[in-house]
């Protein structure tokens, strides 16, 4: 423990400097990023999509910082559910797992790297409708809430999906021309998230982190 900061210990909460109105970030994933992450799933096989940060994350496009710790933001869908979930994903900070070897070991040595648990931040996550308008929003976290690395916090059934058109009727939405198939296909998937494509190429809403009640 001699090796880590003082501060990265202490159970003291911080100065907080969000407003009291929080701070927004956009987000998004292209139909084809969804393509390739739901394309061709077996019945009720599960797939996560990471979802794509805009200006203002400060950690790169898909992740975003809170409580000194990494989160990122994932849509989650199982072929043949109605309704896909919307997730806030907890990591460890760069810092911890790519510095000094002697830090890295230190981590290593007191369990800090595997099973570290955080109390989720307060925000609100909010999705798109195919027309621009938000068309689903939830409030997330709190003290009361917590996870560990790795895993997700979130709502399983957030969006709801439309059904998939037979192969041999159009799918509705598609920014792609292409064979009607099943999940594997562009015309597939469009139709499916069509709700929530806007322009049918984009699945797009934001996050907002909320200060501390």
């Amino acid at each position: 423990m001699a090796h880590w900061p003082e501060h990265w210990l202490s159970s003291q909460r911080r100065r907080q400097c969000l407003p009291a109105e929080g701070r927004t970030m956009s987000f998004s994933a292209s139909l084809a990023e969804m393509v390739k992450a739901f394309g061709g799933l077996k019945s009720g096989d599960p797939r996560w999509l990471r979802l794509n940060l805009g200006p203002g994350s400060r950690l790169g496009n898909q992740h975003f910082g809170a409580q000194g710790l990494e989160w990122s933001l994932s849509v989650a869908w199982a072929s043949g559910d109605a309704a896909a979930g919307v997730y806030v994903m907890l990591h460890l900070p760069t810092a911890l797992t790519a510095s000094s070897p002697a830090i890295t070991a230190a981590a290593k040595a007191n369990k800090l790297l595997d099973g570290a648990v955080a109390a989720v931040p307060r925000l609100r996550l909010s999705v798109c409708g195919a027309d621009g308008q938000q068309a689903w929003s939830r409030p997330l976290g709190g003290d009361v809430f917590f996870m560990q690395t790795g895993f997700g916090w979130g709502h399983s059934t957030a969006l709801e999906l439309r059904e998939e058109p037979a192969a041999d009727q159009p799918a509705e939405g598609a920014a792609a021309s292409g064979p009607n198939t099943g999940g594997g296909s562009t015309s597939g998937v469009a139709a499916r998230w069509a709700g929530y494509l806007q322009g049918g190429t984009r699945l797009a809403g934001s996050v907002t982190l909320l200060p501390p009640m």
